[in-house]
């Protein structure tokens, strides 16, 4: 398995995380990046490089874990969803947590 993050909300605080949307209008949203569940029903979204699962409470998800499949894309895939969404990601590894501007 590849290296993983957690996608949160940007303006998520310590271990408090702001709703990100629900799980239909992220899907929506990332599926303009070529990020698809593999069926209507599916939970896991695969992108180029990339796999994301959201994780929902109560209606709307929280946070979502990011792995980078394979490395050569998937770091431009990453910054672009960056740059696109108010989201940021937590490295699972050191806790370092990365934000980008957008373009």
């Amino acid at each position: 398995m590849g290296r993983q993050y957690q996608v949160i909300a940007k303006h998520s605080e310590g271990a408090t995380l702001e709703p990100m949307g629900t799980r239909s209008q992220i899907a929506d949203d990332l599926g303009t990046m070529n990020i698809h569940p593999q069926t209507p029903e599916g939970t896991v979204l695969y992108g180029p490089g990339v796999t994301i699962e959201p994780m929902e409470m109560d209606g709307e998800v929280q946070q979502m874990m990011l792995t980078h499949v394979e490395s050569e894309i998937a770091w431009f895939v990453t910054e672009r969803i960056l740059r696109t969404f108010p989201w940021k990601l937590r490295d699972l590894e050191d806790g370092r947590e990365i934000a980008l501007m957008p373009d």
